[in-house]
């Protein structure tokens, strides 16, 4: 097979995508000697508010993003509409690995009259106010609109496909005043799994429940915690097995924990923050974000943060950050933060400038990593998940609608270069080989489990990389060496691991393969020869599973009904989530050919 790439020098800054360790890695640690690169800006995947339009109020005024998460392959965003339409519940298509518009994206909560999982009074489910993932089944909680009181519900559904979802608690857990169902987790106790959750309840206290089976609930505290002024949970997190609760206080924000769902431990109380958020944990310690009630008003104090490596009352310790220079970042939200590429991110609500998303490796640097706002001030929230090796935000703004935005932030090595010879990058498991060099330094990144994001012949292994080098116009020829997992190779699709080569991402956007290049399945790495540029690289395969495709058009070579067509398939959504235009010959006995890759 002929492969080749054209074009010279070497690019500006780079990054390279190598899935370099096992398991899942957008929770896992930095690797040795590695460093978070600036990665790839951020880029909206849908339209505002999914398309849906303002309603007749002609605006998006409190309007907003509500939960996140990925279950079965998809990526899960649910969202509080317009008060005519009621909650809404958004997935990426099967297939589709890498959202990058609209037309990839389903509404799956609607029944066929528009009504939120089939409840005619869009009051009772206002808005989708939690995601959870459990025992096989995804589970849905609803929030009643604002001075509603017909109590939250909870759905179920094993596909999550509209049409299949099932109620599994009568309104309120029998209390009407139980309005919202926040922030459900799943919690071990003695090797028994509990999905729990707190609600809002402004009567008695925020409450507790919790199920083993997914039908029969249970509350698990008493009410408030035994003060009736502890009105909302707000948000959870397991960590160092035991389970924590944000709560909101009007006298100050506080964090509940119990290890066995019995006993409960106050261990942290914000004398001068109303609510306190679970930020989530790294490096061995949990974080925490005590901030405003609602972070819109301009006499909002601003946000704070704590973390601890127990978890006990007493232990939190106070950070000196950036955040707090100023006075407009107030607070964050429930999943306003998340675990990626071994650093957490924080998305913090301003109402002046817009949501900033900040970046801490261990919690004493921290770095912003967006625009203001994304670019617009109106922007002024986000939620955050990783999805398939890239960072999602899923933002409210009252103007245009919420919004889907996509980034990747990936580790990054760099290196000297003093002369030819072998330079080794262990840390993202790359190796270039010089043969001629007129080089300072170069860069390697890996972005861990991302597909490259543009189209590619072929089948991609589930990276994707960029190399950069300095001086920008030094010349070179050297071998680049990639390594890979046998885990991803088995993930990918391909069926023959023989076919593996580099390929790499011209100035136009279109790939070109390795003219000269060499696998070795032993070692699990790939190598091309005579590289004489850098920029975006992945690893690919030319043989994979037959996906079944729709047939878009068709000519025959002959007349007969039962003769072969010559089809040009033009198919979008496998499950590597590819695009792509190949000729193939079917019976017209069958609606769906086997295109072998």
């Amino acid at each position: 097979m002929s492969r080749r790439i054209v074009s010279l020098g070497c690019a500006v800054s780079g990054a390279l995508f190598l899935l370099a360790l096992a398991g899942t890695l957008t929770h896992a640690q930095a690797p040795p000697d590695t460093f978070i690169g600036p990665g790839q800006g951020w880029t909206p995947v849908n339209e505002g508010a999914f398309g849906l339009g303002t309603g007749a109020d002609s605006s998006y005024s409190c309007e907003e993003g509500f939960e996140v998460l990925v279950y079965d392959g998809r990526l899960y965003v649910g969202m509080e509409a317009d008060n005519s339409l009621g909650a809404r519940l958004w997935r990426t298509r099967d297939g589709i690995r890498v959202p990058v518009e609209q037309s990839n994206w389903e509404e799956v909560a609607a029944d066929g009259d528009g009504n939120p999982f089939g409840v005619a009074y869009k009051p009772q489910n206002d808005h989708i106010d939690s995601l959870a993932a459990f025992h096989g089944a995804l589970y849905a909680s609803t929030a009643n609109r604002s001075g509603i009181y017909s109590g939250t519900l909870i759905y179920s559904s094993a596909t999550g496909a509209p049409g299949s979802w099932t109620q599994v608690i009568s309104a309120g857990f029998g209390d009407v005043n139980n309005q919202n169902f926040k922030d459900m987790v799943v919690f071990t106790v003695e090797d028994t799994d509990w999905l729990c959750g707190g609600t809002a309840n402004d009567a008695a206290g925020a409450q507790v429940w919790c199920t083993a089976d997914g039908s029969i609930w249970t509350q698990k505290n008493a009410d408030g915690f035994g003060t009736v002024s502890n009105t909302l949970i707000a948000s959870s997190a397991v960590f160092n097995g035991a389970l924590y609760f944000g709560v909101y206080n009007p006298e100050g924000g506080q964090v509940w924990r119990t290890t066995d769902l019995a006993a409960w431990t106050q261990v942290f109380t914000a004398t001068d923050r109303s609510r306190v958020e679970i930020a989530g944990s790294l490096n061995g310690y949990l974080y925490i974000a005590p901030g405003a009630l609602s972070g819109l008003h301009s006499t909002d104090p601003p946000l704070r943060l704590y973390r601890s490596v127990t978890g006990d009352a007493g232990s939190w310790s106070e950070l000196d950050t950036p955040l707090d220079d100023d006075p407009h970042n107030t607070r964050t939200i429930v999943d306003g933060a998340a675990v990626y590429n071994g650093a957490l991110y924080l998305a913090v609500m301003n109402a002046t400038t817009g949501v900033e998303v900040w970046r801490t490796a261990g919690g004493s640097g921290w770095t912003q990593v967006n625009n203001d706002g994304f670019g617009d001030a109106e922007t002024f929230a986000a939620e955050l998940l990783p999805f398939n090796g890239h960072l999602y935000a899923w933002t409210s703004n009252y103007v245009s609608g919420q919004q889907v935005l996509r980034a990747a932030f990936p580790f990054c090595q760099a290196q000297e270069i003093t002369s030819t010879g072998k330079f080794i990058f262990p840390g993202v498991r790359a190796a270039l080989t010089f043969n001629v060099e007129n080089l300072n330094t170069v860069t390697v990144c890996v972005y861990p489990g991302a597909f490259p994001t543009t189209q590619i012949d072929g089948l991609p292994l589930a990276r994707h990389y960029e190399i950069g080098c300095e001086p920008a116009g030094g010349a070179f020829t050297a071998g680049l060496t990639l390594g890979y997992t046998q885990a991803e190779f088995n993930a990918s699709g391909i069926n023959n691991e023989h076919t593996l080569y580099l390929a790499r991402q011209e100035a136009n956007g279109t790939w070109g393969s390795c003219a000269v290049g060499s696998h070795d399945a032993t070692s699990n790495t790939v190598t091309c020869h005579d590289v004489t540029t850098f920029s975006t690289w992945a690893i690919v395969g030319t043989q994979g599973i037959p996906p079944a495709v729709r047939l878009t058009s068709a000519t025959t070579r002959n007349e007969r009904p039962s003769g072969w067509l010559w089809i040009i398939l033009a198919a979008a959504g496998s499950a590597r989530g590819l695009r792509f235009r190949q000729r193939r010959r079917c019976t017209l006995r069958s609606k769906t050919c086997l295109l072998t890759t």
